[in-house]
Order: C-alpha cells, then structure tokens, then sequence
C-alpha cells in the first residue's frame, strides 16, 4: 500500500497518492493509458463464516479501474489480477464474478462509485454468497446487490460411477446433473 498511498496507523483509512497512468503499447504502435490498478488486501486469510467490510469514498474522483470487492485464493499474494477469483463492485456499480481472465457482469447493479458513498460488503464463504449494500453520502439507502459466487469454488470430485449414490457432476457448476437415486444425496446448492 505504500507504494501507492498511506494507511493510517489503525490500518483503516487508506489515501491513494495521485495515480500516474501508464502506457501500454498495442498492435501498429498505438499506446493506449491505463489507469493504474491499486489492491488493498488484509494481512489474514478468511476461511469460512460471514465476513462483513465497509468501503468509504471520502474524497476525490473515481478511476476507471476502482472497485470494492473480495479475493478468493489460499494464500495473500500479490499476482496478476487475470489470475484472480473475485466478486466485486465496478466503478458503475455493476456487481461482478472475476474468474480468473473471466468476468461476468450480473444483471444486479447500484449507483456508479462517487465520493461520499459507503458500501457494506459481505461475505458469507460457508454458503458461498455476497452482499453490496449502499448508501450515499447523506445516509440514504441506495439498494442491494445479492449474488452467489459458488462458480468460484472448485468442483466437487464426483464419486466413481460403480459406486451406489453417484451422480454425474455438471463441470460449469460443480453440482450433480441429475437428481441421485433415492436413498441417495445430493450435494447443497447455495441459494
């Protein structure tokens, strides 16, 4: 964080120092300015249970590549952010799914990020599911944006098919494609 602002000495206010945009060459000697991407992230790792954060706007402008959200990976590390699994609030106020070089815009959107707003994030890692609650400046509530992010996690290993209670797992969600044979169960489905 140091390198691209301060943190006070309680460790939550955080004041970026004045982006400086870099320069990345494109085909036939274009450049094109991107807006440097800054990532706060918290020195322990959460593993399961509600986790709830608040992000607030108390001064300045919105960059293009601004957010709040929260990385899914088992170690703190900093990589490439297309090597990353997140949800997150865009600078639109879109909800989205990073998964890795993926990202799913959902349908779900707030106000655009400005100055003066707070948002409330929370995760619920036990049932794989994310709140973005807002607020504008004068304390009024500006909407919710609920979402699941069970896409994320890694699927399931399905149980070989000779075994009695198996059921064929669907790779895109990492559930089984077909209800079990009854006396058989099946894997939760996070609402």
């Amino acid at each position: 964080a140091m390198s691209a602002g301060s943190l006070s000495e309680d460790g939550h206010v955080f004041m970026r120092a004045s982006p400086v945009p870099k320069l990345k060459s494109q085909a036939m000697g274009v450049k094109r300015s991107l807006s440097p991407l800054c990532m706060l992230l918290e020195n322990n790792l959460r593993v399961g249970g509600v986790h709830t954060y608040h992000y607030t706007i108390l001064e300045g402008s919105v960059g293009a590549a601004d957010g709040v959200g929260f990385v899914f990976d088992s170690r703190i590390r900093r990589t490439n952010i297309q090597r990353m699994k997140s949800v997150f609030l865009n600078k639109q106020g879109q909800a989205c799914i990073r998964n890795l070089e993926s990202i799913t815009k959902l349908p779900n959107s707030l106000p655009k990020l400005a100055e003066g707003v707070v948002i409330r994030l929370t995760v619920d890692l036990d049932r794989a599911v994310a709140s973005f609650s807002m607020h504008d400046a004068h304390g009024k509530h500006c909407g919710t944006a609920d979402l699941s992010f069970a896409s994320l996690y890694n699927p399931p290993v399905a149980l070989p098919p000779t075994l009695p209670g198996a059921a064929e797992v669907d790779e895109a969600s990492g559930f089984p494609s077909q209800p079990p044979p009854s006396g058989a169960h099946a894997l939760p489905r996070s609402p």
